[in-house]
């Protein structure tokens, strides 16, 4: 179905004001901001709705001591070695930032994403970016 739908959605206080707040700055109707990040959001979850072979980039940041996330993602990672190309590691200031590089299956990589959310503490941010489907 080509065209647009009109629909409601509530969202909090807060949220609203910084939506309002952004799409002014951008200089776009807060209509076109939260379709352009709705977009963006399903395009990150396209694994989901439709099987394939993809490219991308799962972020992990963490506030947290060092040494707490460097001791459980090697064992998450290595149960899925198969999808996983390339692991860095890194530090920025009292952050733990590590970028996993992964090939393969979607379904596999979505299970490498929920993994990570699921062992890694609750201070600790995971996003999955696709690059290129194959």
């Amino acid at each position: 179905m080509s065209g647009k739908r009109r629909f409601g959605v509530s969202i909090g206080g807060d949220l609203a004001d910084t939506l309002d707040a952004v799409a002014e700055k951008l200089g776009l109707t807060r209509s076109k901001l939260v379709e352009r990040a709705l977009q963006l959001f399903l395009e990150d979850h396209a694994h989901l709705v439709k099987p394939h072979v993809c490219t991308g980039i799962i972020m992990t940041a963490c506030a947290e001591p060092r040494g707490t996330t460097s001791q459980e993602l090697p064992i998450v990672l290595e149960e899925f070695r198969d999808i996983v190309t390339t692991h860095t590691h890194t530090h920025v200031g009292d952050y733990c930032i590590d970028l996993i590089i992964v090939k393969g299956n979607s379904d596999r990589i979505a299970s490498l994403h929920k993994r990570l959310q699921a062992r890694l503490h609750s201070h600790c941010k995971t996003r999955y970016i696709p690059l290129f489907i194959d």
